[in-house]
């Protein structure tokens, strides 16, 4: 096995920007087929916690989580208030709302390699 080493002696190895992006694809690829595949559950859970929340936690996101995925080939799922979300992605999905309709229902796609903000009109679901 070889390595590379920097003049420090440090080796810090960073996957190419050409790989993350195929990262990436191969997760957005799976969020669309499991939301597919999951279409009425999402809806439920979405509707089911956007509806019972406090005040201050009807608005948020689905959350899939993928970081656990290629060991567990496991999707966790969770209702994410928007106040627990980190400031910039708060603020992208605030945007969106402010200038998309009413009916978007917004995922956040967490992987290995970054967040992304999914927009899907729910009555493409239905």
């Amino acid at each position: 096995m070889s390595t590379s080493s920097t003049e420090t002696g440090d080796n810090i190895l960073t996957p190419s920007q050409t790989q993350n992006e195929e990262i990436l694809q191969k997760y957005c690829n799976l969020t669309i087929g499991f939301i597919n595949q999951n279409k009425k559950n999402l809806i439920t859970i979405f509707l089911q916690h956007s509806r019972e929340a406090s005040n201050e936690d009807r608005i948020g996101v689905l959350g899939i989580n993928f970081l656990e995925f290629d060991k567990t080939s496991k999707v966790d799922v969770a209702y994410l208030p928007i106040r627990v979300l980190e400031e910039s992605t708060r603020t992208q999905i605030l945007e969106r709302i402010n200038t998309n309709d009413k009916h978007i229902i917004y995922f956040l796609m967490i992987t290995p390699v970054e967040d992304k903000i999914i927009e899907i009109d729910i009555r493409d679901l239905m």
